[in-house]
């Protein structure tokens, strides 16, 4: 069930061991966590408590109470399985010039349970020779890792790319960029969470306060992230967390909040950004050669829509009172990506679904500046429906893409790929 009243404050604190459960007693113990206040949109707890219906009685033909889901201490002091499920709704923010590190971003963090973290090089290179709009020389060579994210400005704006391989000394770039760089330029990689064939086993725990109102939810992880564009260009990241254990201590709810936010962040924003796919791969099934080194199609929209879901099921146990160990990952990815467009593009992608055809996908935000811009940046997205179709609005008729999540064969397989080369989506914060 929804606990209905209005959650107003909400604080995250990093696990040492899931669910804080305590190895004497085999119970969540909160006390000990780090609890930092967060800013958020929106939130709900949606509390499960463990119980089993039983049949009712031979002598009556009234109902029997359920079985509780509970453990008693040798006291005899029961204590309440409550599973559950969190969302929480928070907008992307960068660091800018608050001092803090990526690691401290609330969207970061809440991604980081369910996406693994690739460590990413140099902030930024520079751009000794432009060879041509696949192909660039940098200064420093070994920051430029198969499979990174890198950003460059284009009449002031940012457009992004990926290392995809080496020749003699060039770097090989995929999907080509709109012109060739400038000798000199910048290029800045990003901050790097991807999804692959395995997942992240990061835990958290959460304190959501409100007027008489605490709940513990504890042992938190990702199942479902949405990535969604605003009017205002703004990005709304939006988690639902699958909780093992909530606990109440609703006698010190305390909605007071800290304060109004970090000085000094910034919200990478998509508006006056370049979004751009690859050209169709070539072969049946999407097949390309590696390196990638595939022709940009520049893609206008009016904005987009990004969902990832991985289902987790609890990893059940008997060694604690709450009767699991953490999450496993049930099933494989499911990813859509749905963009509106604001012109129509259906001839381009005409033969994509006869010939299963995967294309590379970038969706950016910036600006192209340290420490700012956002990017989703994908390796092989295919056609869920006719993109010959339109759909009516209130008003006009829109084109809309609506995308499957594939996996990624376009980087160089000759020495050792990043550990994002071959990600099905790489969401990058800009450094």
């Amino acid at each position: 069930m929804a606990d209905n009243q209005a959650i107003l404050k909400v604080s995250m604190a990093d696990e040492s061991t899931f669910a804080a459960v305590d190895s004497t007693t085999g119970q969540p113990d909160w006390s000990g966590l780090t609890f930092a206040e967060i800013e958020f949109e929106s939130a709900e707890l949606v509390v499960q408590p463990l119980q089993e219906d039983r049949a009712p009685t031979r002598c009556s033909t009234a109902e029997a109470p359920p079985q509780a889901g509970d453990w008693r201490n040798s006291s005899g002091t029961p204590y309440q399985i409550r599973r559950g499920v969190l969302t929480l709704k928070v907008a992307v923010d960068n660091v800018g010039s608050s001092g803090l590190a990526v690691t401290d971003l609330t969207s970061y963090k809440l991604a980081r349970t369910l996406l693994l973290d690739d460590p990413p090089p140099s902030a930024s290179s520079v751009i000794t020779t432009g060879v041509s709009t696949t192909r660039i020389t940098p200064a420093g060579a070994a920051d430029w890792e198969y499979g990174a994210l890198v950003a460059v400005s284009y009449n002031g704006r940012q457009v992004t790319t990926r290392c995809t391989g080496v020749d003699a000394g060039d770097k090989i770039l995929s999907p080509a960029l709109p012109t060739t760089p400038a000798n000199g330029s910048t290029a800045r990689f990003f901050h790097q969470l991807f999804a692959k064939s395995t997942w992240s086993t990061t835990s958290k725990a959460f304190r959501l306060d409100g007027q008489g109102l605490r709940w513990y939810a504890l042992g938190c992880q990702a199942s479902d992230i949405t990535w969604e564009t605003s009017k205002t260009g703004v990005i709304y990241q939006t988690v639902t967390l699958q909780v093992a254990q909530c606990d109440p201590d609703h006698g010190n709810g305390d909605p007071t909040c800290d304060g109004q936010g970090v000085s000094g962040l910034v919200r990478p924003n998509v508006l006056n950004c370049y979004h751009s796919m690859s050209t169709q791969w070539a072969g049946q099934g999407g097949a390309l050669v590696e390196p990638a080194e595939s022709p940009r199609l520049a893609v206008q929209v009016e904005g987009w829509k990004v969902t990832l879901s991985v289902p987790a099921t609890p990893d059940e146990c008997t060694d604690n009172a709450i009767g699991m160990i953490g999450w496993r990952r049930a099933g494989g990815i499911t990813g859509t990506v749905d963009i509106p467009m604001c012109t129509a593009e259906a001839s381009a992608f005409a033969a994509d679904r006869s010939n299963k055809a995967r294309r590379q996908l970038h969706l950016n935000a910036g600006p192209h500046a340290a420490n700012n811009g956002f990017c989703l940046a994908f390796g092989g997205v295919w056609h869920r429906a006719d993109p010959y179709i339109r759909e009516r609005g209130p008003d006009i008729w829109r084109q809309k893409l609506s995308l499957g999540i594939g996996d990624y064969s376009g980087d160089t397989d000759s020495g050792a790929p990043a550990a994002s080369a071959d990600a099905y989506m790489i969401v990058g914060w800009g450094r």
